[in-house]
């Protein structure tokens, strides 16, 4: 027998022992460090836009609720734009602030949110709560959860809720709604206040969560085509578009504004035109934009679907001044029935102008020259002229009130006639 052989392979056998032992205790280390992963590591994969700023002073557990239901609509594969703290307030906030069980829907989506109190309303005491119980809940909550602080009903300064969105090891993350910034809990204002995580924990009153949701992952923004202007004239003019979705078109809104002034005419909310057959229509008038005239309008288009996606689409119009044709000398000229703003030709930057700001206006009211501004005009300075049989009468639009010349006791008419409105 070869000894040296057989010392030789057992010497390899032992050494690829060796080697299998040592993969091994490799394999068995990967797994531990994979399988760790998951208690160790819960990192937020939420985009920054998700977070806000809170809007009152008081409103913190309003925001950070807020966050957590577009955190829930992002990780849903759904539109969060549309949901803002003034919409989640209306079913979330109450008298004692936020709501302890709410429902919150938009479009066909709904998101139901549930309160844990830890602390005593009637001991005015907070209670804790331990940071594996936080984990677990992250781990089953990727949407985050609303952690209120509370330091008593006397001294609601030093509270504050934080969106809770995840962790690393054992520190955890948030995003304050004071500044809209992912951080950790220590450096937010809870820890601030509470002199870091451990005791803020320690000093938790309760906590929201997302109990269950119903959200349609539809991400297809609406489509806006054939946006047109119509039907300009002094009055305003008419803007329709024909408008689409893979879910359905939920409104159409048109907010407008001049380029005077800037948005100082921009209505709040923004108008909602008519939808028929895929087609939206809204008509603009600038009775609705201090009638304001020979200048550009800009109305912008935004279509929003069931999930809250929105696309918008920009038109624009410039608005002529009052005005209409004028009077020529010649026999044959007739001047097309309409309302218009009368100016003497010698010095157009006077027009006719009924005293006073009744409508109609009082039989007698006298009639003169005023400065004129086109854009600001009252309504009741508009005259219908219409013609009849060789003659025009000229009326107060919208009144029975014509342009008439005074008598004096039956007096012949003589130069100086003052000019005035009676009804017809």
């Amino acid at each position: 027998m070869n000894t040296e052989k057989t010392v030789q392979n057992i010497f390899l056998n032992s050494h690829s022992c060796f080697k299998w032992i040592r993969h091994l205790f490799v394999l068995i280390l990967v797994i531990a460090l994979i399988c760790g992963s998951s208690s160790g590591l819960a990192q937020t994969s939420l985009p920054s836009g998700v977070f806000i700023v809170q809007a009152g002073d008081l409103t913190c557990t309003l925001a950070s609720a807020t966050m957590m239901i577009r955190s829930r609509a992002y990780l849903s594969g759904a539109s969060y734009s549309a949901i803002t703290e003034s919409s989640v307030e209306p079913v979330g906030w109450g008298s004692n602030g936020l709501n302890g069980q709410f429902t919150y829907s938009w479009g066909n989506n709904k998101v139901v949110v549930n309160q844990v109190v830890l602390g005593s309303w009637y001991y005015d005491t907070p209670g804790s709560i331990a940071l594996e119980t936080v984990k677990s809940l992250l781990d089953q909550h990727p949407e985050g959860i609303v952690l209120y602080a509370y330091a008593g009903h006397k001294d609601w300064y030093h509270s504050h809720a934080v969106l809770l969105t995840d962790y690393e090891g054992d520190t955890l993350y948030c995003a304050d709604p004071l500044n809209a910034t992912r951080m950790t809990l220590g450096s937010s204002r809870i820890g601030t206040l509470f002199s870091g995580q451990a005791n803020a924990l320690n000093n938790i009153f309760s906590y929201w969560y997302v109990s269950s949701y119903s959200i349609d992952g539809d991400t297809e923004q609406p489509k806006i085509t054939n946006a047109r202007i119509s039907d300009i004239s002094s009055s305003g003019y008419t803007v329709t578009c024909k408008v689409s979705d893979n879910k359905g078109v939920q409104r159409v809104e048109f907010p407008t504004w001049t380029e005077q002034n800037g948005q100082d005419d921009l209505a709040n909310p923004w108008p909602v035109g008519s939808l028929s057959n895929g087609v939206a229509t809204f008509r603009v008038n600038v009775s609705d934009h201090n009638n304001e005239r020979d200048c550009k309008y800009i109305t912008h288009i935004y279509a929003f679907d069931n999930a809250g996606n929105k696309t918008c689409v920009e038109v624009t119009a410039t608005v002529p001044g009052l005005s209409g044709s004028e009077m020529q000398n010649k026999p044959t000229r007739t001047l097309p029935d309409g309302d218009y703003l009368i100016v003497p030709t010698a010095n157009k930057s006077f027009f006719l102008d009924i005293y006073g700001t009744d409508k109609p206006a009082k039989s007698g009211t006298k009639v003169t020259l005023w400065a004129l501004d086109k854009n600001n005009i009252s309504i009741n300075d508009i005259w219908t002229i219409s013609y009849s049989n060789g003659f025009y009468t000229i009326k107060q639009k919208g009144t029975k009130m014509c342009l008439d010349v005074e008598e004096d006791n039956g007096s012949k008419l003589r130069a100086g006639t003052k000019i005035q409105v009676w009804e017809s």
